[in-house]
């Protein structure tokens, strides 16, 4: 791959500059994450360009091609934009819903004699739980995700 990468490497560079900015952070979010929103207005852009694939999945047009977005990217700090977009409602949301729901919880359990019982017979059950409470408190979109190869 390392030979397609440097054969092909001037042809990549034209392709990447002939993109618009939101077309280099959609490629890059393509070869980093693996999906792009189906209403991005970026995706069928790249597919006609034929820098991406539906094949089944939505993807790179090929491997090295792939390997050079991520590294340019990097070079160029396209990656660095997507921590400038806003944050979904749910990244906004999330921590005081969830706060408020515990919150709500503990005074049940504390002032209500029978959603106690209930809470007490939960127990047993709480160590699955506690496995996947740091997920939901990374933070971003990629919170507990491991990134692809």
């Amino acid at each position: 791959m390392r030979h397609a990468l440097g054969a092909l490497r001037c042809r990549y560079e034209y392709w990447w500059a002939e993109c618009t900015p939101s077309e280099q952070l959609a490629l890059w979010h393509i070869a980093h994450d693996g999906f792009l929103h189906s209403r991005n207005s970026k995706l069928y852009p790249l597919v006609w360009k034929g820098l991406t694939t539906l094949r089944p999945n939505l993807e790179i047009f090929s491997k090295s091609f792939r390997r050079f977005v991520l590294q340019v990217a990097d070079r160029d700090g396209i990656n660095q934009f997507a921590d400038d977009l806003k944050p979904s409602l749910w990244a906004k949301l999330g921590k005081p819903l969830l706060l408020g729901l515990a919150s709500t919880v503990i005074f049940l359990g504390v002032t209500q004699e029978n959603i106690r019982q209930v809470i007490l017979a939960f127990i047993p059950v709480l160590p699955a739980f506690l496995v996947e409470i740091p997920r939901l408190f990374s933070g971003g979109a990629h919170g507990g995700l491991s990134k692809p190869e």
